[in-house]
């Protein structure tokens, strides 16, 4: 029996259209790697940190401005998680997507 979908996994099949083919491949890939690093955050592996501000009055998240902290680099279980992991540990204990 197999267990329940992980994010990128879930957005992997929103992501094709009904002939089985990719509807976009540019945002299918970006997509699918911040649903990589939303399924490590909900698995209490890393803790990802944007800056806020107000613009107009509404909060506003500045992704420019994150930054991903390893939490937790045990094992998951899944090849694709480990490894994000493992590039992550050798990066350092923050890692800020943008310079």
């Amino acid at each position: 029996m197999a267990g329940p979908l992980t994010l990128p996994e879930e957005f992997t099949l929103l992501s094709l259209a009904e002939t089985g083919k990719v509807i976009d491949s540019d945002q299918a890939g970006v997509g699918c790697a911040v649903a990589e690093l939303g399924e490590l955050a909900l698995r209490g592996k890393l803790a990802v940190r944007t800056r806020k501000s107000t613009v107009f009055g509404l909060d506003a998240y500045r992704p420019y401005r994150a930054e991903i902290e390893l939490v937790n680099a045990d094992s998951t279980g899944l090849a694709w998680a480990d490894e994000l992991l493992a590039e992550l540990a050798h990066a350092g204990e923050v890692v800020v997507p943008y310079k």
